[in-house]
């Protein structure tokens, strides 16, 4: 039985060490902005810098198109008022190299300014 033999404790304990390995990488890719990411998540939140111009809603389209998993605070929120963030999912069948690649698209997406993307809304 996996539960007796300890498989499942093994099994957990290998998808935290992953889930921490790609949030180092995370940590190490967007140092300098203000990320809420909770241990062992496949997930952050990420707090827009003043110096972005992108609306959620909008960014977070352009990074589904780019292959990042993201959805503007606006989904979440439980009034009028979502703070000006978005949740950035890196969990699934990524590899540490994909999500290395994504974070620096993610990074470069993020200060580059809405009018100079390819995506038409």
């Amino acid at each position: 039985n996996w539960l007796r033999e300890g498989t499942v404790d093994r099994m957990i304990q290998s998808i935290r060490r992953e889930a921490n390995a790609r949030q180092q990488i995370i940590y190490d890719q967007l140092h300098g902005i203000a990320l809420n990411m909770e241990e062992n998540a496949f997930h952050f939140w990420l707090k827009f810098p003043k110096t972005v111009s992108w609306h959620p809603t909008e960014l977070a389209i352009e990074l589904r198109s780019k292959g990042i998993s993201s959805v503007a605070s606006v989904a979440f929120a439980t009034d009028n008022h979502p703070p000006h963030a978005m949740r950035v999912c890196f969990g699934g069948p990524f590899n540490r190299s994909d999500v290395t690649e994504q974070m620096q698209r993610l990074k470069e997406t993020l200060f580059e300014p809405p009018h100079l993307n390819q995506t038409r809304y």
